[in-house]
């Protein structure tokens, strides 16, 4: 190539270095004939060099730099980006889910295909660390899990041994029942002694865990999100057996002043919460990565008919049964004001009878004279003329 051509390369290229420097792309045609071309002008210095173009190849170079810098940090800025995409397009589902419904519940951490999630999930409900964390479960068949409104309704829960054989159970509540203590006291006491054959040792059962994870505050006494019930007995601080142990995580009282600092158990609980916006789950991602797994999966059901229709069809049937209970407390409600009412009006009338009987008796007035006009029996009047 003769000087004269390379000059203008060299002229055409001085001309877009501050589009590029703009917004530089180290993969675009024109920053390699950029590059090119610089090599292009270092031919044509070496061939005239003059002071003016020395001061203008510094200047070139210096752009040179500054693009080949601005495209590094670019290419970083993109991979981050990636991140944030990658979770923002699965938090893009084709419907949304409640995420405490018992049938996505079940099917998310309820399922083989996924058990390092529930292992992950109970792990650090349980504070174990890698040392002594369960490597391994098996998830037990439940009782009959009617999902129409048509059958009656049961909790879906998700039943499971592990490692060393503790059973676990995780059950999900959404409303505010007082019996749920007593009831997960059940299921769990039912769960420990089916473990009971014939001429097995006591010291062979094993310990039964149960997870409720609540949709409003049960201890509203309690500050923390996590409370754990065991057997104690007063003045020994330490368990006396671990049988039985019941954790509550009441999801209402999980709140952040900044999400970048929740801890992994938090992390979970702020995904089941529901109440997080899509940025904040970007940064809980970060924080526990397995939260992107179940993220894909809840994606994958919202995006299966099937398996959203029959998610409805559980949410209808848990609807109904709620509005049910609240419509028969209401009911019992209204029917015991009016009883109320009524069972207080016969008491003020009888108390008034039985004042003016008082004030008859102190004139003298004969029994069945007052008996007559107080319209009360003459057996209640004989006891109030001897009190």
């Amino acid at each position: 190539m003769n000087t004269k051509k390379r000059a203008c390369n060299f002229t055409r290229s001085y001309t877009v270095i501050p589009q590029l420097c703009i917004s530089p792309d180290a993969s675009s045609t024109a920053f390699h004939n950029l590059i090119r071309d610089c090599n292009d002008f270092i031919a044509f210095l070496t061939y005239k060099m003059t002071n003016n173009f020395r001061a203008q190849f510094l200047i070139f170079q210096r752009k040179i730099y500054d693009i080949k810098a601005n495209a590094k940090r670019k290419k970083q800025e993109e991979r981050y980006d990636i991140i944030i995409n990658e979770v923002y397009t699965m938090t893009k589902s084709k419907h949304k889910v409640y995420r405490l419904n018992d049938f996505f519940f079940k099917n998310l951490m309820g399922d083989e295909k996924r058990s390092n999630l529930t292992l992950r999930f109970l792990n650090l409900i349980l504070n174990r660390t890698e040392e002594n964390a369960f490597k391994s479960i098996q998830f037990l068949k439940t009782e009959q899990d009617p999902l129409t409104k048509d059958g009656k309704l049961s909790i879906l829960d998700v039943k499971a041994s592990v490692d060393d054989k503790t059973f676990v159970n995780i059950e999900l509540q959404v409303s505010r029942q007082n019996y749920i203590i007593k009831r997960s006291m059940f299921y769990l006491s039912r769960i420990f002694s089916e473990q009971a054959v014939v001429g097995q040792d006591y010291d062979e059962l094993k310990p039964v865990i149960g997870i409720n994870l609540l949709d409003f505050k049960l201890f509203e006494e309690l500050p923390n999100w996590h409370n754990t019930a065991n057997f104690t007995v007063k003045g020994i601080e330490k368990p006396i057996t671990d049988c039985i142990t019941m954790h509550f995580l009441e999801l209402p009282k999980l709140k952040f002043s900044d999400v970048k600092k929740a801890k992994r158990l938090e992390a979970w609980g702020a995904y089941f919460s529901g109440v997080y916006d899509e940025k904040e789950l970007e940064v809980l991602c970060m924080n526990e990565p397995l939260l992107k797994e179940a993220i894909s999966y809840e994606q994958a059901f919202t995006n299966n008919d099937e398996m959203y229709r029959k998610y409805q069809q559980r949410e209808d049937a848990i609807r109904e049964e709620t509005t049910k209970i609240r419509l028969g407390e209401k009911r019992g409600i209204i029917i015991g004001r009016k009883e109320g009412i009524t069972i207080g009006k016969k008491q003020g009338e009888k108390e008034k009878a039985e004042t003016m009987a008082r004030k008859m008796l102190a004139d003298n007035v004969d029994l069945k004279i007052i008996a007559k006009y107080t319209e009360l029996p003459l057996e209640e009047i004989i006891k109030l003329s001897k009190a």
